[in-house]
């Protein structure tokens, strides 16, 4: 049975969405469940690559065949009320074509960021585009064209043309809260809010590549110039200042169920990258205090949150994030660090320098510190968030997209499909080659 126009009209037990337009149109049944896409790491191909003079550039190359399925996919599913692109709308190897006159006239390819605006502009529902590595952080790599990366988020962010109102991109629109309106963050227009029925969504600018912090320029010649410490530090304090408002108004209203905070890395398998002999690459992770944020925030919560990343091109859907407590007689306690926050897996350990916490890691309740052993009252392996749920998207070569459902009745609200395509993708899961270059 479809939701009647005058349905918007009923008691709170039928929780309202975002925008009155998308429950009355027939999207959403009369239970209010609707659902909404999860998709990241395309368009990848196809590619073009160059003649010299230049040292064999790449470019990309439009149409995309297997995104445009894909995207057609996606508008045949009448319950999709908006999807969420989680960057990397391009390849990493490939130029960083466009708004850049100097640059670009170096090669012949089209504009990446333009291409990918009309692209999300064919999705029959509303869309939000979050930013990846692959279209800024990387940028200045010798094979990306060795842009500045502080020159393409601003592009992205101005001229580009993805953030330049208060709406959605897509054919049908929603309204979104952009950080950008908050005294202080004007900056950060790329980070939204919305919400939807009974959840809170959030939006995130937090790439893979550490989150660019302690960049590694060993692939980049010439070297890049721009302060990536200061955009890392800046950036990193505005994405913790709003996923603590976005708990805040979650906290602050009983009828709200669940908080989606969605945003392009993977903080868990690459909270601080390993190379190929298994040596961490960076010196500190660059998503230590916003996974210390999220575990806080989610363990006070107390009901479902969801972190939507990608990056590393493997779909997940499962519950990584642990928690080091302890129960006595039916209390639980937990264990912090100096900072208050809550200890488990992903983090660094006080207790032993930078290394990084695993899930099978070994706390000592009373200390903090990480590696005691053996297990005792007091040497304890943390234990899942279970009220934490983390979802990876499709990659390239894997081009499809994971269904959302939201299910107000449903004590878990959400529950998650894979929709692949048929004739996209390579039917397997795993990382792009070229997604490691440094």
């Amino acid at each position: 049975m479809r939701l009647d126009k005058r349905s918007v009209l009923l008691p709170l037990t039928i929780l309202l969405a975002a925008s009155a337009a998308l429950i009355a149109d027939g999207n959403s049944d009369r239970n209010n469940q609707f659902d909404f896409a999860l998709v990241g790491d395309v368009p990848y191909a196809p590619t073009k690559l160059l003649n010299p003079p230049l040292p064999s550039p790449k470019v990309q190359i439009y149409p995309s065949p297997e995104y445009n399925a894909l995207i057609a996919d996606i508008n045949a599913h009448n319950k999709v009320l908006f999807s969420v692109h989680m960057g990397d709308i391009k390849a990493g190897d490939t130029w960083c074509v466009g708004g850049n006159p100097t640059k670009d006239s170096l090669v012949v390819g089209e504009n990446i960021y333009t291409q990918n605006l009309m692209l999300f502009n064919t999705y029959r529902n509303a869309a939000i585009y979050l930013v990846g590595d692959n279209e800024w952080t990387d940028c200045h790599r010798t094979n990306n064209g060795a842009y500045n990366p502080t020159e393409r988020l601003a592009y992205i962010r101005g001229a580009a043309g993805f953030y330049g109102t208060d709406q959605s991109l897509g054919q049908q629109t929603i309204s979104l809260t952009r950080q950008s309106s908050d005294a202080g963050f004007e900056l950060y227009k790329e980070n939204v809010m919305w919400r939807a029925g009974s959840i809170i969504f959030v939006g995130l600018n937090q790439p893979g590549s550490n989150n660019n912090h302690f960049r590694i320029t060993s692939a980049s010649i010439p070297p890049p110039t721009d302060d990536n410490e200061a955009e890392y530090k800046d950036r990193n304090a505005a994405n913790i200042a709003w996923i603590r408002k976005a708990f805040r108004t979650a906290n602050g209203d009983s009828s709200t169920r669940a908080v989606v905070i969605m945003q392009q890395a993977n903080v868990f398998e690459r909270f601080l990258e390993a190379n190929a002999a298994g040596v961490p690459q960076y010196a500190r992770s660059g998503y230590e205090a916003f996974v210390a944020e999220l575990r806080n925030q989610t363990i006070t919560f107390g009901k479902p949150v969801v972190l939507v990343g990608g990056d590393t091109h493997t779909v997940r859907i499962d519950k990584p994030l642990t928690a080091v407590s302890t129960v006595v007689n039916g209390v639980t306690t937990y264990t912090r660090d100096s900072q208050g926050n809550i200890l488990g897996y992903p983090a660094h350990s006080a207790g032993a320098g930078n290394a990084v916490v695993t899930p099978t890691t070994q706390f000592d309740t009373i200390t903090g510190a990480a590696g005691c052993t053996p297990l005792s009252a007091t040497c304890v392996v943390a234990t899942r968030v279970q009220n934490f749920t983390r979802v990876e998207v499709f990659g390239s070569p894997d081009v499809a997209w994971i269904r959302a459902i939201v299910d107000p009745f449903d004590p878990n609200v959400f529950s998650f499909a894979m929709q692949t395509i048929a004739g996209t993708g390579h039917g397997r899961d795993g990382r792009s080659d070229d997604d490691d270059q440094q």
